[in-house]
């Protein structure tokens, strides 16, 4: 089973992502950053398969809503390194 580890990046977009959903609805802030969390539980398991590749070594992403997560997978490691908006404009992704 593998160790899935959040980086500061990532949790601070998880912040971001709550704080704008926020000015509309907390509940729905809280809703969506929990499914993201959820996510974890896809890395973590037995079954897991790497997703779509990102054109960088060990660099994969996995979408859940609108919300494309990064990941880099290492032997027992998965290295969650920033969760990305798909409405926003791909070239404002810097790794």
């Amino acid at each position: 089973m593998s160790q899935v580890i959040w980086t500061h990046r990532a949790l601070k977009d998880l912040e971001d992502i709550y704080d704008y959903i926020s000015l509309d609805s907390e509940i729905a802030a809280l809703n969506v950053v929990n499914e993201i969390l959820d996510c974890e539980i896809h890395f973590s398991g037995e079954t897991f398969l790497d997703g779509p590749k990102l054109g960088i070594e060990n660099y994969h992403y996995f979408i859940k809503n609108n919300y494309r997560i990064v990941y880099r997978r290492d032997d027992f490691i998965i290295l969650i390194i920033t969760v990305f908006d798909t409405r926003r404009n791909p070239d404002k992704l810097f790794l």
